[in-house]
């Protein structure tokens, strides 16, 4: 946990995280899709109207909760992440009060044509530390037939109370319907190496996804590592006007879980 903490405090790394049951499920991911978070995923495939509402369990032992709206070319995001209680110490060992660390982000997106655009502002608190800041970002996505095309440029910004950079997001995709039930999706993340490859089956009423992510953090030995490995899976129930979903994500030292509620209108 320290270690998270401190990373947390360097580089505002949680605004790299992406919420979602089918992000998850799907490896991570998130260009080409629209599960009502597209103001987290990709403004550029804004569309339809409704609401998203995520609880996760994620990894180590973090909860995540976070809700999305989506409507007429409009989205809105809010996502609230908390650490747990965690046990102070002072310099000298002793034990002093416990803290809970978290952050929170708040979203507004549009739509304009093939074009989107999003502005994020977000805090994050642990103990007497604070940081607030502002960033923006822009997406697009396009389809031809069987072919889906995405692609974005995230947190384009600043830390304002300690005057740090924020990890800069540049994310493409692709999308291919193989079958009419059967989806591949391809796509990479930079800064750093992430490598993400998913796949959706629908039968009936049910999708069932799986995926694949590698990530490796910058400024790290480029050999290939197993423990970069992450494994995703799970179910999406399609209700037409409901949608009830779960993931889950695997890695090397923990695993995350995701349950979502959309509802369209």
């Amino acid at each position: 946990m320290n270690f998270i903490l401190l990373l947390l405090i360097s580089s505002c790394y949680f605004l790299k995280f992406n919420p979602g049951v089918e992000t998850q499920g799907l490896g991570g991911c998130l260009t080409t899709i629209d599960e009502g978070l597209c103001v987290f995923h990709n403004p550029g495939s804004i569309q339809g109207r409704g609401f998203n509402f995520t609880l996760s369990r994620w990894l180590y032992g973090t909860g995540i909760c976070t809700f999305g709206w989506t409507g007429m070319g409009n989205a809105l995001g809010i996502s609230y992440q908390s650490y747990g209680r965690v046990q102070g110490y002072d310099d000298y060992g002793n034990a002093t009060g416990e803290f809970t660390p978290y952050n929170i982000v708040f979203a507004m997106a549009r739509r304009f044509g093939v074009l989107g655009f999003v502005i994020k502002g977000f805090e994050q608190r642990i103990v007497d530390y604070s940081c607030r800041g502002l960033c923006v970002g822009m997406g697009s996505h396009l389809q031809w037939g069987r072919l889906s095309f995405g692609v974005k440029l995230d947190n384009l910004g600043k830390e304002f109370q300690h005057n740090r950079t924020i990890p800069l997001i540049f994310a493409s995709g692709v999308r291919i319907v193989l079958m009419p039930d059967f989806d591949l999706f391809i796509e990479s993340k930079f800064p750093g190496q992430e490598f993400n490859l998913g796949f959706l089956y629908r039968y009936q009423s049910l999708e069932v996804l799986s995926g694949v992510k590698y990530f490796q953090p910058e400024n790290i030995d480029d050999r290939f590592n197993l423990i970069d490995l992450q494994i995703g899976g799970g179910l999406i129930l399609d209700l037409k006007r409901y949608r009830i979903g779960y993931s889950f994500l695997y890695t090397y030292f923990s695993t995350g879980h995701q349950i979502s509620v959309t509802f369209s209108y």
